[in-house]
């Protein structure tokens, strides 16, 4: 169960309304350039020059028959000697079930392997001994399957399991592979997008946080108890619909993860698992603004300095106005003083003058970002202290480097940073972003600290700019 490779497959191909005609053509995946069918003819003659998105399209290939969800045409012509050929495009392979249409893709589990989960679990299941008899020749390879885990978030039960995979031509060598999974069963049936949106979504990205590294679904297998498959007593069991989609971040991934470069692990919340992923899921609603900008900026270049800091104040505004507030007074008391500010504007300033005037007094109640991120500091000081050396400092110019790259006001540029020092602040303002989420996950303050101390990250805003 993983979709990291990348393939070539011929097969047959039909749309569910004209099972009859059918056309040859090679499925190719790769995450670099997504899902490709080449076509030896089209769905759609070339005359037609206005031609249908394609919600769904069937195929069978080599062994299995294949779903192509969300497919556009890319591309329509004719080779020689006269034939027409097309190429279509797709969200989405489900491979082990034709659906006829969108609405029948649902599922009510899912089974899902995400990069870097072996080493965030940590989990040692292979062992090795030798034969008592000094003479012997026999080595044994011990795999003991850990314990699945069980728990329940929102009304879905997610277990945490793994599965052993046996390899090898048994001459030169032989392979055993062990990998960890999540498996999320649901009440009731939910959509494919529905799964993405929502608690893949979540999970995908508190592996993130834990990380440090993008950890993406590298395997998806549904089953839905709607769809059955017979084996060859003609028993019925639930059918299983492996699930593909390209993710362009997967390639630029490097091979291991290591615990020294992790925020946490499954042992640091061996006893809290069910807590933590309960109040990521609960916070999800307020906080998901803030999810959207830190794991934005986890996918980006580090070339792109000047997007990651300004990525990173507006996550920390952002988080500040959801947990925090931020305004001086009340909002309803604030009203009948925006009024008088309003009317006390001169009746000579109009225009666009007037207007700008107005839209500045709507915020004045609002906290500034100099005000609320020293409201965090101070929250998180016992925290914090440890890599931010000097607040007064980091604050100035994270408050300047906003002003001008969000301005480009020459007279402030002197006070804004750049290349190194840029950096160096933009990953401070991150480490910061990482302590708010994880007091939110309900790490106590000790806990926190003893994280950052030991976790490399939290190491480079000290470094001497």
């Amino acid at each position: 169960m993983s979709n990291t490779e990348p393939f070539d497959e011929k097969g047959y191909w039909w749309l569910p309304s004209d099972p009859d005609d059918q056309i040859a053509g090679i499925l190719s995946f790769d995450h670099s350039n997504g899902i490709r069918l080449e076509l030896f003819g089209t769905f759609h003659p070339f005359a037609n020059r206005i031609v249908p998105d394609l919600p769904i399209v069937h195929g069978v290939t080599i062994g299995r028959k294949a779903t192509l969800y969300n497919s556009v045409y890319s591309g329509r012509g004719f080779g020689s000697p006269g034939f027409e050929h097309s190429t279509l495009r797709a969200t989405h392979i489900l491979f082990g079930h034709l659906f006829e249409n969108p609405d029948e893709i649902r599922f009510s589990s899912f089974s899902v392997k995400y990069q870097f989960l072996e080493e965030w679990a940590g989990l040692k299941v292979f062992s090795t001994e030798r034969d008592s008899d000094p003479r012997s020749e026999i080595r044994r390879v011990i795999y003991a399957r850990p314990k699945s885990r069980e728990i329940r978030v929102k009304g879905i039960k997610i277990e945490l399991d793994s599965e052993f995979t046996p390899g090898g031509d048994a001459i030169r060598e032989v392979r055993l592979a062990h990998s960890n999974l999540v498996r999320m069963t649901f009440g009731q049936p939910i959509s494919l997008d529905e799964f993405l949106s929502g608690p893949n979504f979540l999970l995908e990205n508190l592996f993130t946080l834990a990380i440090g590294r993008p950890t993406p679904a590298v395997g998806i297998v549904a089953r839905s108890e709607a769809l059955f498959e017979s084996d060859s007593n003609g028993e019925n069991f639930p059918l299983s619909v492996e699930i593909l989609y390209p993710n362009p971040v997967i390639p630029q991934l490097p091979r291991r993860v290591y615990h020294r470069d992790m925020l946490f692990s499954l042992k640091d919340i061996d006893t809290d698992f069910e807590l933590v992923l309960n109040k990521w899921f609960e916070k999800e609603q307020m906080l998901r603004p803030v999810y959207n900008l830190y794991f934005s900026m986890m996918n980006m270049s580090p070339t792109y300095l000047e997007t990651m800091f300004l990525t990173m104040t507006r996550a920390l505004e952002t988080y500040h106005r959801r947990v925090f507030g931020g305004h001086y007074v009340e909002n309803g008391d604030y009203e009948a003083i925006q009024e008088r500010l309003v009317k006390a504007i001169p009746e000579r300033v109009r225009g666009g003058f007037r207007e700008a005037l107005t839209q500045k007094i709507h915020y004045f109640n609002e906290f500034s970002l100099r005000k609320r991120l020293e409201e965090i500091l101070q929250a998180y000081r016992p925290v914090c202290g440890s890599f931010i050396r000097d607040e007064g400092k980091f604050i100035e110019e994270t408050i300047y480097t906003r002003n001008f790259l969000t301005h480009f006001e020459p007279q402030i540029e002197a006070k804004s940073l750049s290349g190194t020092d840029l950096y160096w602040l933009a990953q401070g303002l991150k480490c910061l972003l990482e302590v708010c989420l994880l007091v939110e996950l309900g790490f106590a303050t000790d806990k926190v600290c003893e994280i950052v101390k030991r976790t490399e990250r939290f190491r480079f805003p000290q470094q001497p700019r």
